[in-house]
């Protein structure tokens, strides 16, 4: 409701939130329209669009008033009298879009009714992982109507036609399908690393709202449940009729297909460097296995014959696409943070680069450098204190006391056999689909440009929720939309790395340089069994040498005299030979996924 509208009495209030928040479905509405025409002409990629349809149905499901389904029940049955009311008591709103969208979510309750009433009598499904499911039939959120009820008035232009309620009731009873048997796609949704099991991940929320509908034991039809299906509608106007639309049924589920095929393929070389390191490292078996199971969902997926309306429908292929993603991210950045084998290879070219002047110039890891800058080395590529700004950042390494001939010094710890930390990294696109769109402060100061300071806390979540309260859902929406595009095809797309091409890319410069450094290992330094162990593999001594490397970077590379004892050392030869391996001609694309 307008700011500058009040009323009383509070139950007129509600009716008026809920006479407003329709008629700011029509913003929303455009919002989608115009995702969707953009993406039908490749402008944005598919997934994002896909990304917005979902995070407003989540929205929408969070926002919508308690009187929604009683306003658009009373216009459709008295539009009259109704539109009247309204019309009223505030000039603010438009009886005509008001009525219209009404009796369309009001005969779209209807084809969702009907096709419920046809399941009664049927088995109910056993669906896991839903939430509480309301079974009250005359609960607020519900458009309880007798059948065949038709609203009043003048329906002009506002019909349903046939060919849209029968491709409603088929892409329910598609739905019910795929929850009564296994989804391909679910399987990569079971193999997601959760923090929390509070939630069963489904990557369409057309799909998650239709659980709770399906779970009921007299099916009818939620306001939620509406407006997902009337964005069913809206997108597929919108995406395949568009005037020089790229986007068929077809064509799209096949991209989504292409892009699980690449997915399965940049495993490969990753499960077989795991594989080779297997017998001596108890966490490379563990992490084939995982990625054994992703590789599983990816093959399955990809030979799943599935070109009904639903499963081509554009949202849908993007959200496949999208949970594909998803996956390829978590565990890609998991896999590349248990060897901290970006990490190791990037910094020690960045320190090389500065230090060793023999050192090649590869743009494909000077490219990765910048993209994936914040995560990698803190938001700013070091310029001298090499090995301690790894350390920080790799092994978060403490202050130690040490001594020497002069008495004591403080020096962060060495990293060497230690485990490194998961690599801080961040994707606001990611991370909301993960969460299926939750609200939380840490994307909104993202999206409104008020970082979230957790250390400020409650003052600093107000203050999110203060200036979110200012905007409408469509602007919130369009906010977001640029937030998210920035994570794809901004100056550091992050959720679009492929981090299993830059695995295998860092590990092939790793593993000659351990080869080459292996005779050299200082055992002495290493005693535990867990050391002996590790240190048979060439890319953990690769990662050992590139510490001990950056270590006389920082002790010798600031003088001339320092530099040329550098060159002669054996290390940064070696270094430099494996750097070699590296073709120049690799490029950023290589290293990111086609969308």
């Amino acid at each position: 409701m307008p700011s500058d509208f009040c009323l009383e009495d509070d139950k007129i209030r509600e009716l008026f939130d809920a006479a407003y928040f329709l008629m700011e479905l029509e913003n929303v509405h455009n919002v989608i329209k115009k995702c969707w025409a953009d993406a039908s002409h490749g402008s944005i990629p598919l997934p994002l669009a896909a990304w917005m349809n979902n995070f407003a149905v989540y929205s929408i499901a969070r926002e919508i008033p308690p009187k929604f389904v009683y306003v658009c029940s009373n216009l459709a049955m008295n539009p009259e009298m109704t539109c009247k009311f309204f019309s009223k008591l505030s000039n603010k709103v438009d009886p005509r879009t008001l009525l219209s969208h009404a009796r369309r979510f009001f005969m779209l309750a209807q084809v969702i009714n009907d096709y419920g009433r046809t399941l009664i009598g049927k088995p109910m499904l056993d669906i896991q992982g839903v939430g509480v499911v309301c079974n009250i039939p005359e609960c607020q959120c519900k458009f309880s109507l007798p059948k065949g009820l038709v609203p009043r008035g003048d329906l002009k232009g506002d019909e349903i036609s046939e060919s849209d309620k029968a491709t409603g009731l088929s892409v329910f009873e598609t739905m019910r399908d795929d929850l009564t048997n296994t989804r391909a796609i679910g399987m990569l949704e079971a193999t997601k690393p959760l923090t929390c099991g509070c939630f069963t991940p489904v990557c369409d929320s057309f799909l998650f709202g239709a659980r709770n509908f399906f779970s009921q034991i007299e099916p009818i039809a939620s306001s939620r449940l509406v407006a997902a299906l009337n964005l069913f509608f809206v997108t597929e106007q919108s995406a395949t009729t568009t005037l020089g639309a790229k986007i068929t049924r077809p064509h799209s589920r096949f991209r989504s297909i292409r892009l699980a095929i690449d997915f399965r393929n940049s495993l490969l070389p990753v499960m077989k460097s795991l594989d080779a390191m297997g017998p001596n490292c108890r966490r490379a078996k563990y992490w084939h296995e995982q990625l054994q199971k992703v590789r599983d969902g990816l093959e399955a997926y990809a030979s799943e014959k599935m070109f009904d309306t639903y499963h081509t429908s554009p949202w849908i292929v993007g959200s496949h696409m999208t949970e594909i993603l998803t996956a390829a991210f978590a565990f890609g950045y998991l896999v590349n943070s248990e060897w901290a084998v970006i990490s190791s290879a990037l910094h020690l070219y960045n320190a090389m680069r500065h230090g060793v002047t023999s050192t090649p110039r590869i743009p494909v890891f000077d490219d990765l450098s910048q993209v994936l800058i914040q995560s990698i080395f803190g938001a700013k590529l070091p310029e001298r204190n090499f090995c301690s700004t790894f350390r920080r950042i790799v092994y978060h390494s403490k202050m130690e006391k040490t001594a020497n001939a002069d008495g004591k010094l403080y020096r962060l710890q060495a990293g060497l056999m230690n485990r490194p930390e998961t690599m801080d990294i961040d994707s606001g696109f990611v991370d909301q689909h993960f969460s299926n769109h939750e609200s939380g402060p840490l994307f909104q100061g993202q999206v409104l440009g008020i970082p979230y300071q957790p250390e400020l806390g409650q003052k600093s979540y107000n203050k999110i929720e203060e200036a979110r309260s200012k905007l409408t859902l469509s602007e919130y929406m369009e906010k977001a939309k640029s937030t998210a595009l920035m994570d794809i095809e901004g100056p550091h797309p992050i959720a679009r790395v492929n981090f299993f091409a830059v695995f295998t890319l860092c590990s092939k410069f790793l593993t000659k340089f351990g080869s080459l450094e292996k005779s050299f290992v200082p055992m002495d330094k290493f005693e535990s069994l867990f050391a002996d162990q590790t240190l048979r593999n060439d890319i953990f001594i690769g990662r050992c040498h590139a510490e001990l490397l950056m270590e006389s970077i920082d002790d010798f590379s600031n003088s001339k005299q320092g530099r040329r004892h550098l060159e002669r050392m054996r290390s940064p030869r070696n270094a430099v030979q494996a750097f070699e391996e590296i073709d120049p001609e690799t490029t950023l694309a290589q290293c990111m996924w086609n969308l």
